[in-house]
């Protein structure tokens, strides 16, 4: 399987819904080295945990094949549930207090974009954690 890592950020940091940009990383190690794909977008009435999560699928969107795949995330939120995920499903999509998972819709399509990929996920800084979130600023700001 092809090693694939995925860098997140969000400008986004409210838990109201608000508008914003979010952006990613997608880097793909390849013979010559990692190749990236960068990119920018609108994030519209999300909130910061909402933003975290659509960013993240549209990343994974991009993907054509399997992967071994690393998320990295500045969000607690996004890395603490992608732990859950298999539970949630089994669960019919509940907590462990048995109400419905929040933010439900985009789980169910992280859950979707991320089935036969084999994942982890870190919170951990990273060498891009800088760019990326001069790019969001800087995309906001226009």
């Amino acid at each position: 399987m092809r090693q694939v890592n995925i860098y997140t950020a969000s400008g986004i940091r409210s838990p109201r819904a608000g508008s914003g940009t979010a952006g990613y990383i997608l880097e793909v190690m390849t013979q010559k080295g990692p190749a990236t794909l960068t990119k920018t977008a609108e994030i519209l009435n999300a909130t910061a945990n909402q933003s975290e999560l659509r960013i993240l699928n549209m990343a994974l969107k991009r993907l054509t094949e399997k992967c071994s795949l690393t998320i990295h995330t500045e969000s607690g939120y996004v890395a603490a549930g992608l732990s859950e995920l298999s539970r949630w499903e089994s669960n019919g999509w509940k907590t462990s207090r048995g109400k419905y998972v929040a933010n439900m819709e985009e789980w169910l399509e992280t859950a979707e974009l991320l089935n036969g990929h084999a994942f982890s996920v870190t919170t951990e800084n990273h060498e891009y954690r800088a760019w990326l979130r001069s790019e969001v600023t800087r995309k906001e700001k226009q």
